[in-house]
């Protein structure tokens, strides 16, 4: 709804609803197979998504309001509003554990049906799969007020001031009751000390209202030339991360009572039961070992058992990004224009996720005592994420002219985060490099084949007006991040921590950090060159010390519209995708475990040919 007030002021209110029911199933008819790990890299069933097999029933309804006063007054243009946001969704989709995870040590472990753990989320009060059913409602309320003022000819500002409100996640139920139980704390309990004294309590929502959220934002745009073909531009924003509602209730969801996430084998003191069930169903053999009497009031968990639970710090905030950039752009030329820009990004509260539940050494008597004895993992989910980024993007754009153009760009990227999870309590072991391809060229190009260009007849018809197209795209390569995820006293788990995935000691000789494609095809390093810490510590191969395959590829079209008629043509298209046939490596093995360590694992699809003929009238 539109009004005017005067002709200076307008309002504009907006009101949207929309619901989706989506019945989805995936690999339904593969339930009753269990899920296999080995140390030696075999995962069954990964064509089909590894665990990840989804039955769901989702419905999703959302509600959308907003309001935007405008005012403009001289020089000054003023825009006030707000917006309110609703959405309920069902998500029952089967998770982690859901389906029972055996590991092995080797496949020939995994052909003498010898597992060393079995993990599932069941109810523990009979040893069955738990109820999958999941709602989830998320909500959003906000204000606003900027004001965009030319200050003077070539000079523009742009001044802003937003708050946003995310109220916590409810967790007691909102179509039907639940009892929802998670383990609770604040920020000063997650310390060694702390985590002792953590119990699985009952919770109706999922952290503390957080009313801070206010997100200054300033810009410019400046022709220092006031000739129209320089423009000097920059900005700074404070803006909010919006914590996924989805994952937060189903982290909850998981906990007991509601569910039971437990493991068995040796290290925990609990016999494995390893089996399929019946062929169209989910009824697994149960194992009496995770199967508790009843609630124990105090722990909140089935007496009996030692199930993973997980929560979020009570003051948890939402993640605050501090966000810069400046550009230069000169128009060269009239159809050449050529950008330069920097943008740099800082996080110092992004959400981080780690077992709290443990400490180095715990496993040198061969069993998991964990800080807190009553519990498997206690998975935090703390503020404690660091994030810094640099970029530095060479932009040329040229408009169609003479028959060409052409947009080409390089970009260098330089970010640091601590996501490893290497020591509980001391991320920062983990501050590295880390970005997907620190340097990234790409061109896309429009040619206009000059041969009969502008002349007639039957000959110039027939082999001129051909376009040719091209895009370009090669990229450095990703991190590479060689680890261990056999257990304790197995070749991993150095520390004796009970978390595998660790890394190993730095080589002892130089070794390159990047190789070609060519040495990653025929194994670029070897498993031999990481020395195994043999004491009970971290090794002291940084995290993402290495470059893996760098990424190539060029695509390419040739296009040509013949008249048949006066209101119809014939297009014909042939199309090339790689069309040098590049070999690009996706993956290459990192577990220091596997007999494929270092060496590809996976490609981008090589050349690819179309031929295609369209009829436009």
């Amino acid at each position: 709804h539109t009004h005017t007030f005067t002709p200076s002021s307008l309002n504009e209110l907006r009101f949207s609803t929309w619901d989706l029911l989506w019945d989805y199933a995936f690999a339904q008819f593969r339930y009753n197979v269990s899920c296999v790990f080995t140390d030696d890299g075999l995962t069954f069933p990964g064509s089909f998504g590894g665990c990840s097999f989804n039955k769901e029933l989702f419905e999703n309804r959302t509600y959308d309001v907003s309001d935007t006063f405008s005012w403009n007054r001289g020089a000054q243009s003023w825009k006030f509003g707000g917006s309110y946001r609703r959405s309920y969704f069902t998500d029952p989709t089967f998770l982690a554990g859901d389906t029972p995870i055996y590991n092995f040590r080797s496949v020939i472990d995994f052909a003498n049906d010898n597992p060393f753990q079995e993990t599932r989320a069941v109810d523990a009060a009979t040893g069955k799969q738990r109820d999958t059913f999941v709602e989830v409602k998320n909500q959003l309320l906000s204000f606003f007020a900027q004001n965009s003022w030319q200050v003077r000819p070539g000079l523009t500002l742009n001044l802003g001031l937003r708050w946003d409100y995310y109220p916590p996640f409810p967790l007691a139920g909102i179509s039907r009751p639940r009892n929802t139980f998670g383990p609770v704390f604040t920020s000063e309990q997650v310390t060694p000390q702390g985590i002792v004294a953590v119990r699985n309590q009952k919770v109706e929502r999922s952290f503390d209202r957080d009313l801070n959220n206010f997100s200054p934002r300033i810009s410019l745009a400046w022709d220092p030339t006031r000739s129209g073909r320089t423009v000097v531009r920059g900005g700074f924003f404070v803006l909010y991360d919006e914590i996924d509602g989805t994952q937060v209730t189903r982290t909850y969801y998981n906990n007991p009572p509601i569910s039971s996430l437990l493991n068995a084998g040796p290290q925990f003191g609990i016999p494995i039961v390893y089996g399929i069930a019946p062929e169209g169903t989910r009824d697994f053999p149960i194992n009496p070992g995770l199967v508790g009497p009843a609630i124990n009031p105090e722990l909140g968990i089935f007496v009996g058992t030692r199930p993973n639970i997980t929560g979020w710090v009570q003051g948890f905030s939402q993640p605050r990004v501090y966000d810069a950039n400046a550009a230069f752009q000169r128009q060269v030329l009239n159809d050449l224009a050529v950008t330069v820009s920097y943008h740099y990004r800082r996080m110092t509260n992004d959400g981080f996720g780690f077992n709290a539940n443990r400490f180095s050494g715990d496993l040198v008597d061969g069993r998991l005592d964990r800080l807190n004895p009553h519990y498997g993992a206690i998975s935090t989910n703390v503020n404690w994420g660091r994030t810094i980024y640099h970029g530095l993007v060479v932009e040329a754009s040229k408009r169609l002219a003479q028959g060409w153009q052409l947009n080409a760009s390089y970009s260098y990227h330089n970010g640091r985060t601590n996501f490893g999870g290497t020591e509980a309590f001391n991320p920062d072991v983990d501050w590295a490099r880390d970005e997907p391809a620190t340097h990234n060229a790409k061109m896309n190009a429009v040619w206009e084949l000059p041969f009969f260009r502008g002349r007639s007849g039957r000959l110039a018809a027939a082999l001129g007006g051909w376009q040719l197209s091209s895009i370009w795209n090669f990229e450095s390569g990703f991190n590479f991040n060689p680890a261990s995820f056999a257990i304790f006293g197995a070749g991993g788990d150095f520390n004796a921590d009970g978390q595998t995935g660790d890394r190993p000691d730095l080589p002892t000789t130089s070794v390159p950090r990047s190789y070609s494609q060519e040495e990653w095809l025929r194994g670029a390093l070897s498993a031999s060159i990481f020395p195994r810490p043999n004491t009970v510590r971290n090794g002291t191969l940084p995290r993402n010390y290495f470059s893996g395959p760098s990424y190539a590829r060029i695509d390419a079209s040739l296009a040509k519209r013949f008249p048949i008629h006066e209101r119809a043509t014939i297009q014909f298209r042939a199309e090339a995708s790689n069309v040098l046939n590049q070999v690009n490596i996706s993956g290459v093995s990192s577990s220091l475990t596997s007999t494929a360590f270092g060496r590809a694992s996976s490609f981008f699809p090589m050349r690819a040919v179309q031929l295609s003929v369209k009829v436009i009238f």
